[in-house]
Parts: C-alpha cells; structure tokens; sequence
C-alpha cells in the first residue's frame, strides 16, 4: 500500500472513532437527562462539525450529498439533525473508505490483522442507540397514525435487551408529533438516507438493517405521499442490497394494523409486493401464507391482492402476469425434502395465482421443455395439494392443448411414461406418478357435470394412445442425465412398430390409472372401455385415421389386465344394454361371414364430435395405408367379458327393471341362441374359449327366458330344502311353457355351483339324472344350460361324474335308464366341454378313450341317395349361397374358413352317424393331452376306417379331424418314439386315405355313394399339412424304412402282407395324387 493510501486510511480511522467517541458521549448525556428541554448540546455541536468535515474531505465536495437544510428550532431537531444524522454522514463516508480495502492474504500460522477501523461491541451497540434515537426522535413523530408502533410500543415491545439499558427512554418518550408538513417532509427524508446510507454498509448491514428498514420504508412512502415532488421515492432503497424476503417482511411489518392502516400506505405496499412479486414469489409466499390449515385462504388473498393491485390502464399487464407466471412454476421447483405444511402453503398460493392468470397469458407466455425433469416436478409439487376453491381443469385442459403438429403436453407425458429402453429411470416413474394425479384431479374437479367431464377425459386418454405424424419423425431418448427429443432416422412406417408403441402406452396406461380402486377411476375405466369397444365394433368409423389401431391393440390388452368389477361399473345400465346388444349382434354377424359391421350410431353427439377432432389430430398417412380388420380370436375374448358382464348384471342385479331395460334384455335371446349354436357346433382344435362363449350364452339365455315367470312366493322365509328344489326343478322342466323350463334350468344351474367335494353322491347325482333329462328338451337354450350344468358339475367332482359320463355316451345308459341318441349326443358336448375346459385329465383319458373306440352306438341308419343329395345342396348353399356355381370365385378365403370351421348344419337322419362322429371326436379332445402311447395303433386303425370305409359325413368329417389331431401331437411333442409307433401302425394307410378323400378319388369307393363334404375337405388338408411338417421336422421317411426293413424280417408280416397285396395302394399312386 502507498504512504498517501495508508494516511488516507488512517485519516478514515480517525473519523470513524471520533464519530463513535461523540455518540457514545451524546448517549451517556442524554441518559442523565430528565427533560428534553434541559439537554446542552453546545458543546457537542462543533466536534460534530469538525469530524463531519474531515469525512467530507475523505471524498471531495463533489461526492457529497448534503441533502435539503434542516434549520433546528428545538432540542429534538438539534439532536437529531445537529448531531446524529451529521455523525451518520461521518461514519458512512469513513466505512466506505475502510471497506475498500483489500484483505490481507492469509499466511499460514500467522494471527491475522483486525480489519481498518474495527469497532468494538460496545461501539456497536452505541451505533445501534444512536439509529434507534433518531428513528424515535426524527421518524416516529412524523408518521401517521397506525403506520408503525407507536414510540411507547415500541419502547416497550420491541426494544432489544441489548439496546435497553442504554437508551434514555424517559427522554425520547417526550417527542410530539410533527403537525408541519414542510418540515415533516423535510426531516422523514433526510433522516431516512441518512440511516439508510449507514445500515447497507457491510460493517452495520448485519445488526442493524433487518431492524430499521421498515422505518425507512414507511418514512420514504409518506414523504412521497405527502410530497412527491420533493422527495425520490424508494428506488434506490429497493435497488440496494436489501434482500427479496426481508423486503415481504417489512410490507408485511407496514401491513400489520389492516384496514386501520393509512389508504395511501395499503396503495402503496400493494404496488411494490406486486412488483417484488414477479421477481421473487417464493418470499411474498413464504412471508404471508403461513404453513397451516388456513394456508388457502391466506393464498387466496394474496392472489386477489396481487391481482388488484395492477392498474386496469397498465400496458404491461400481459408482461406482468407472464412474470408472474413464471414465478409460479419457478419457486414450485425447491420444495424437496421441505415441510408438508410449507409444501402445501407454497402449492395453494401457486393455485390461488394460476386461477387469476388468463388463459391466454398461459397460451402465450409458458414455453418450456414438458419432459425437464424440473418441469415434471415443479407440475408434480402442484398437483400435490389442490385446493377444494381452485379450478384445476383450466391447467389440465391447458396440457391437453396441441400446437400444430406437436403433441400436446399430456401426450408428451405419456410417450414418456410408456418409454423402456432404460429401466428404473426415476423420471419415468415421477410422470407416472403426475399422470396419476392429473387424472385423480380431473375427475375430483369434474363432478359436477361428471358424464360429460368423464367422456373429455376418456377421448384425451385415447388421444394419448394414438399414434401421430410426430411419432413418425421424432422419438424420446432416456439416458441417466437427461431426456432428448431426437430425429428419426427414417419414417415409422410399420404397422407392427406402431402397434408396438399403442400396446406400451396401453399397458402403461392401465397400470398408471385405469386400475385403481377408487370409484370414480373404475367409473373411468368403465367409459373407456365402452369407448374402445365402439371403436372396434365400427368398420368405418375410423378408417382413415391412425385411432383405428387404438381399439385393435387396447380392448384385448383391457380384457385381460383389469377385472370384471371395474369394467362392469356404468351410470347408464340401458346404455351397457344398447352396447352389448350392439357387440352380440355384431359377433354373430362376423361368424356368419357378413362384412358391414356399422358402430357410428352408437355414439353420441358429443362423442361424435370429439371424436371427430381427434381424428383429425390423428390422421397419420403411413396408418392409412394399412388394412386393419377384426380378429376372430379378440372379438371372442370381447364376447367371453360382456357375456360375463350380463350374467352378474341378471343374477345379482335388480329383480325388475325399466320397460326399455327389459325389451333390450329380451333381444339379446335372438343374437344369443345364433351364438351357442355357433361355438357348442365348432369343431376347432383351440375352441376352449368358444366353449365357454357358448356356455355362457345358453345360460344368459336361460336367465332372460326365465325373466318372463313369476316367482311363486314362499309360505314362509326358510330356505327351501334340497329336496324341494329338486321336485320344483322337476316341475318346472316338464313344463309345457318354455320360460318355466327355462327357470328350472337356471334354478338347477344354481343348484350345481352349490355343489363341492363334501355333497352328498345322491344329492349330485340327482343334479346329474336332472341335467341329463334336460338334454332331450327341443328348447336350445333349456338344452344348452343342461350341458353346461354337466360340465360344471364335472369340474366340482371328476372323480364320479366324469367316468358317469364317458360311460354313459359310450352304453347309452345312466343309473340303468336308457338314453336317446339325442341326449347322448348332447351328453358327448357336454363331456367335450369338460375335456376343453380342464388341462389336466391325465387319470381319466385310459378308460374315456376305450369307451368310445369300443363303446355301444345305437344301430347304424344310412341315409338314402336322395336324402344324400338333400343334405349335400343343403349343405353347399350353407357355405357358397344357393343358386351359385362359381358366380362367388371372389370371396375371401378367411370368410369360407369361418364357415368351414363351423361345420355345418346337421340333420336328424345322420342322429347315428353324428353319435359315431362323438366318440371319434371326444378321441381328438383327449389325445392332445393323453401322455400315453399304448392306443396310436387302436386309434390309427379307428381313424382310417371312419375315413376310408364309412359313409356318413359327420363320421369321415370326425375321422379327419382326429387325424389332424394326431399329427399335430407329434408335431408340438417332436417325439420320434411316437413317429416310429405311428409309421408302425400302418399311418402310410391313414395317409392313403387322407389322399383319396382330399382329392375326392373315393365318393364311389362304396355302393352307396358319398357326397362331397366341403368340412371334411378342409380337414383333410390341415392334416395332410400337418404331416408334411412332421415329415421334415422329424424325417418320417427314413422311420419309414427302418419299420419297413424290420417288418420284412418278420416271416410272419411277410405272409401277411402277401396274402393282402391285392389291396395295397401303389406308392407312386399316392404321391401322384398328393402333388
């Protein structure tokens, strides 16, 4: 440092405790004063004067800002503006000398110097004295009435105990009130800079700011406000060093009386904390919402507040809310690991402002990355707590809002949430979380006008899922550090990479919000899959558009993760009806082969229109390309859940409905019937779920017959015995009334679910011997519900009811009554049903399948010629249209398979043939879970013959499909012991016989001529390819030889085969027919 800079150091030094040694003198005086009046200041004046010249000279005239000159008429004024506010001067020009000198750097083991001029604590507490008088001496007697504590208050609550001994309290209590405006004016600004300049030093800042800032605020607003021309406001005070949250604190100080407070000073305040608002919300929050219970109320002020104080002629209103806003979303971002109380008193004041913010200022104004993982938690910190006076659909019909071809906000967040590259990526599990509760919220807040505010939200989750033009070009990137939006590298063009991204968001989506136990989310998850499943059912309705792809992907995956209960749930039962009956009427038409399935006008207005927007927002050119069509294997797991869905709506619902619910209930029987006929005739080798379709609906058909009787009332409330039961079923089904039958039914498939291990045999085999004789009803669905009672009784006790079954349909006899063909026919479907039903039947297939391979059938009736014929036209017009030869070349191969795999209609002249048929089909049932090798050569020779030899369709149509059945065994199992006992059992013969019925070379093998059979056809072929599959799979060929060259070691195969050679098929016959 230089000789002039260490004397001009020293100089400073020297005014500072000059400047100190006269107040702490001024103190020690004053105390020993009684009167005001009787205070000597002569003496003190001209040290005053000499110490304020030699500050003065520390920086120049220039530099000096002597302000307006206060003339002292009385002791006070002499005090104040003689002494204090001069040594103020003083020591502010001494410190701002000494501050700026540069710290001595730190030497290791050295104690380091005291800073210039370093002032004691007493020195301190003097200087504080001091400031403390000439706020009591030269501001209080100024201020208006309830602008700050009064002096005797002030005195008396407020005062430090370090202050306390050393002020003379008796003395500054005898100040009046200044009734001169001029020189109230005057001596407020004069003694509110000079303190000012002094507390934002860095010695005093510290101790003496937080204390006297609010008495230089309040003496600045009312020198502006009596004065505005003479004074210069509070600009350079709020551009100082004074912080944003003690700023709120003093406003909140000049707020403290009220209404009782000065207009002027409530005017005022409310102009700055609106424009410390847009600088730092979080302290205006942190000083007037206290963390408690009435935290709303206290953010509601404050945002009515913040919103008045705007001037209605201010051009910068946009500006000031945009700020504003900002500052929302800005101090919603530091809320971790804070208070609850805290928490929720920022997130109330957050809503209590966004509810006064325009929509459009929220349009225009927020423009931020969505997928910020700030972003994600300042929204997150929001929706945390809304409170009940807050409209929280304004902000989430803000997220639902698209700009352009960009997704909106909400379905950036969900993308987000459906995205898997990396996993456990706490981003993603923080917008899971906000999409739960924006959607919680939507609902809480919507209730009022719940159906509408339902179906708003239900098309946006939609809108989620559908694919966009945006997923086309750009996709989300997730690394551990941030979150990218990064271009494609070409178009996503593919319909199964698009159907990929549905099924992610879908997935997501049911997990994140759709299952829930919350009422209101079920009553959600409800309308949305009543939504999706109109989407699906409609083949028009959304054609063009990329939503088509929603229903497809989302009603199968709906079906399968969330439950009945949820799915069930509708305010609207009559509309449930309406949609059932629509998806029955709609199923039945797509197995019959009909192509116009129309759902528009199960929509409403409302959802017509929004669906009509969102279509917009979804039309995607690479989706359109695409020919999207139903699948049979969805729309029956569609059918299995609503079917479900009707049976706890009629059992466990109400007893009596509307006129309108009942004649919709009554239409379902028509669809219905068509149905179980459909799936109880199927003879598809994965039919389980059409098993269960058909089950279901006979006995949802049985319920609504049964709704047309009335209940015979009890002579009194006690349950009706077993026994009674049995004699009312009794009666029931032989009466002549279909309904009544159809009651007893019902009444006796509520009597098997009752059954378990622990009933008694003659109380289930009474249900057995009541089952068996409804099979002979002619009512289908009386004999339907009999067969599905069968088969859940069979499910309860297989060990008895199982082989009571498989014997009966073999002998034709049960507990020594003799049954009909019909009822054993009928018994057989009920037997099949059980076999598809349970996976495990490892301890029954030895004896069912010897039943049936050398079981009893009733005696074989052989159609005549012209019966034949009958059936063949019959049959032919059933798959092609009658009259028709090949006018219909141009059908679709999928919707003649949909017919074949019907199989037909049956006539009551093939009753015998159909029976033989069963025991051959139960075979197929049993074989593909039959572990068993012991019965290939029973089982090949049974299935040759019924191909080769027999006449009747409905036995060769069985005999081929229990072909396909073997071969597609061997082919899922790769099992080359069974492919050797196969060849060994003569399969070259069963492949023969497969050959010639296919290529139709053995319709007069017979004397009685066979009709062509386009079922039987078709399942020659499916095991004509499922043989040449195991043919390469597993080399049968060469098995061939092996089995071939052992036989002819054999002499006696050899002698055998010589004296059957005249029958043999040529092998090169074979292979010439096969190509």
């Amino acid at each position: 440092m230089e000789t002039d800079d260490i004397h001009f150091v020293k100089m400073a030094e020297d005014v500072a405790q000059k400047a100190v040694t006269i107040i702490t003198h001024c103190l020690d005086e004053l105390r020993d004063t009684e009167v005001i009046t009787a205070f000597r200041t002569e003496h003190l004046l001209l040290p005053v004067s000499d110490v304020l010249q030699q500050a003065r000279a520390l920086h120049g005239d220039a530099t000096n800002d002597k302000g307006q000159t206060i003339v002292a008429n009385s002791v006070r004024q002499v005090i104040v503006f003689g002494i204090f506010v001069p040594l103020f001067e003083a020591l502010t020009c001494a410190y701002r000398v000494l501050d700026r000198i540069p710290e001595p750097p730190v030497i290791k083991g050295v104690k380091p110097k005291p800073p210039p001029g370093m002032l004691s604590l007493r020195n301190y507490t003097d200087v504080a004295c001091a400031t403390e008088c000439a706020v009591l001496l030269g501001i209080l007697p100024h201020l208006e009435p309830n602008v700050l504590l009064a002096s005797l208050e002030r005195l008396r609550y407020s005062l430090p105990k370090s202050l306390a001994g050393r002020l003379p309290r008796r003395l500054l209590l005898q100040s009046k009130m200044v009734v001169d405006l001029d020189s109230r004016v005057a001596e407020l600004d004069a003694v509110a800079r000079a303190i000012g300049n002094l507390i934002s030093l860095d010695r005093f800042r510290p101790m003496l700011l937080p204390r006297h800032v609010a008495d230089l605020y309040a003496a600045l607003l009312q020198a502006n406000h009596e004065s505005p021309t003479t004074t210069r406001g509070l600009p350079w005070l709020f551009q100082s060093t004074v912080p944003t949250l003690l700023q709120a604190k003093t406003f909140q100080m000049l707020l403290l009386f009220g209404t009782k407070g000065p207009l002027w000073l409530r005017q005022a305040v409310s102009i700055y904390l609106t424009d410390l608002a847009v600088q730092d919300l979080s302290a205006i929050v942190q000083v007037f919402v206290m963390p408690d219970i009435n935290s709303s109320a206290a953010a509601i002020r404050l945002a009515k507040t913040l919103q008045v104080s705007r001037r209605k002629e201010d051009d910068e209103e946009f500006h000031y809310f945009s700020s504003l806003l900002h500052q929302c979303f800005s101090f919603l971002s530091h809320l971790e690991n804070q208070e609850a109380s805290k928490v929720q008193s920022v997130v109330h004041t957050a809503w209590a402002i966004l509810d006064i913010i325009p929509v459009d200022c929220w349009r225009k104004s927020v423009h931020f990355d969505a997928t910020s993982p700030i972003v994600l938690s300042q929204f997150l910190n929001l929706f945390s707590s809304v409170p009940p006076s807050s409209d929280a659909r304004r902000v989430i019909e803000w997220l639902w809002e698209s700009i352009g071809e960009e997704p909106s906000i909400w379905c950036l967040w969900w993308r987000l949430a459906a995205h898997s590259e990396v996993l456990h990526v706490p981003v993603v599990e923080k917008v899971k979380q906000l999409l739960r509760l924006v959607t919680v919220i939507w609902l809480e807040h919507a209730k009022k006008n719940t159906i509408q505010r339902r179906d708003r939200l239900v098309f946006h989750l939609l809108h989620a899922l559908a694919p966009i033009p945006w997923d086309e070009t750009k996709y989300l990137h997730i690394d551990q550090q941030s979150i990218r939006i990064e271009e494609r590298e070409s178009n996503l063009a593919d319909l199964s990479e698009m159907a990929r991204l549905v099924e992610k968001r879908t997935l997501v989506m049911i997990h994140t919000v759709l299952k829930s136990d919350d009422n209101e989310v079920r009553l959600l998850a409800s309308s949305f899959f009543a939504l999706i499943l109109k989407l699906y059912l409609s083949s028009n309705g959304l054609a063009k558009s990329s939503f088509r792809l929603v229903p497809l992907v989302a009603l199968p995956l709906l079906c399968e993760e969330l439950s009945l209960e949820p799915l069930l749930i509708s305010n609207d039962n009559n509309g449930i009806f309406e949609m059932m009956k629509f998806a029955f009427g709609c199923m039945v038409k797509h197995f019959r082969g009909e192509k116009e399935i129309v759902a528009d006008s199960l929509f409403s207005l409302d959802e017509k229109r929004l669906l009509e927007d969102l279509t917009r927002l979804g039309s995607s050119q690479s989706i359109q390309e695409f020919a999207i069509e139903l699948s049979p294997e969805t729309l029956l797991s569609v059918g299995s859940l609503l079917l479900g869905m009707l049976i706890s709506i009629l059992e466990l619902g109400a007893q009596e409905r509307s006129i309108a619910d009942e004649e919709v209930l009554q239409s379902f029987i028509g669809p219905l019937q068509t149905f179980a006929r459909v799936t109880a005739d199927s003879d598809d080798i994965s039919s389980s779920t059409k098993v269960e379709i058909g089950e279901m609906s006979s006995h949802v058909v049985a319920l609504l017959a049964s709704r047309k009787v009335i209940e015979p009332q009890q002579k009194n409330a006690t349950a009706q015995s077993f026994v009674d039961k049995v004699a009312q079923i009794e009666q029931d089904l032989k009466s002549s009334e279909p309904p009544i039958r159809a009651r007893g039914v019902v009444t006796l498939r509520h009597l098997a679910g009752a059954v378990d291990g622990a009933t008694d045999r003659t109380e289930f085999l009474s249900i057995l011997k009541l089952a068996v004789s409804a099979l002979a009803d002619k009512e289908s669905y009386v004999y339907l519900a009999a067969i599905h009672t069968l088969a859940a009784v069979a499910d309860i006790v297989p060990p008895i009811v199982i082989p009571m079954m498989g014997r009966a349909v073999a002998i034709g006899t049960l507990n020594y009554e003799r049954l009909s063909e019909e009822q054993r026919i009928k018994l057989a479907e009920a037997l099949i049903a059980v076999i598809r039903r349970k996976a495990a039947i490892d301890e029954y297939s030895p004896f069912l399948i010897e039943y049936m391979l050398w079981g009893s059938p009733s005696n074989k009736t052989t159609a005549t010629l012209s019966h034949a014929k009958t059936i063949q036209q019959q049959t032919h017009e059933y798959f092609v249209g009658p009259g028709d030869d090949e006018a219909e070349e141009d059908k679709s191969f999928e919707e003649q398979m949909i017919r074949l795999n019907t199989g037909g209609p049956l006539f009551k002249n093939e009753e015998s043939d159909i029976l033989q048929a069963s025991f051959l089909q139960i075979v197929s049932e049993l074989w593909g879970s039959i572990r068993s090798d012991a019965y290939i050569g029973s089982v090949m020779h049974a299935c040759r013959l019924s191909v080769s030899l027999d006449s009747g369709r409905p036995v060769r149509r069985a005999g081929a499909l229990l072909a396909r059945q073997m071969y597609s065994r061997l082919l899922e199992r790769g099992d080359l012991d069974e492919a050797r006992s196969m060849v060994a059992a003569n399969e070259e013969g069963l492949y023969a016989s497969l050959v010639r019925c296919y290529s139709l070379k053995d319709l007069k093998d017979l004397e009685s001529e066979r009709l062509y059979d386009p079922a039987t056809e078709a399942r020659c072929r499916e095991a004509l390819d499922l043989r040449q599959e195991a043919i390469e799979l597993l080399k049968m060929g060469n098995l061939a030889w092996s089995v071939q060259k052992q036989e002819d070691a054999n002499p006696i195969i050899h002698l055998l085969k010589q004296s059957n050679v005249a029958t043999k098929i040529p092998k090169s016959f074979l292979i010439k027919e096969i190509d």
